[in-house]
């Protein structure tokens, strides 16, 4: 037999954890945090460099929202691979049309390095 009922909820003293360990609730401070978190920031940035040269150099400054990867996919028109890193080495080998994501808090904390200038990038994130 089913109970219906309707009435108003003051306040919620204690919710129950996924291990069936009694908690307390969240503020809605740490709920909208959550929420913050896991939305979708709604914008869509990408672009693309060139190499200037075959010395490391680093990509453009843009800062990264917290919690976004940067993804870096070498360009399919490369004559050869892409090294990937930081300001120190850039070890992370891209074959044309490769990729891998980054989690930076600015754009410009990654290091591309190729045997040929003109050689490149496209770089993607959620702002």
């Amino acid at each position: 037999m089913a109970l219906e009922t309707t009435t108003d909820v003051d306040s919620i003293s204690s919710v129950m954890g996924p291990n069936n360990e009694v908690q307390s609730p969240a503020t809605a401070e740490q709920q909208k945090e959550v929420v913050d978190r896991l939305s979708n920031g709604g914008t869509v940035v990408a672009g693309e460099y060139a190499t200037g040269s075959t010395t490391k150099e680093s990509l453009p400054s843009d800062t990264i929202p917290e919690g976004v990867d940067v993804g870096i996919q070498a360009k399919n028109s490369n004559t050869g691979a892409v090294f990937v890193g930081d300001e120190s080495v850039q070890v992370i080998r891209l074959s044309p049309n490769a990729s891998i994501e980054l989690g930076v808090t600015d754009l410009s904390a990654v290091y591309v390095q190729t045997p040929n200038s003109g050689d490149g990038v496209n770089y993607i994130y959620e702002a």
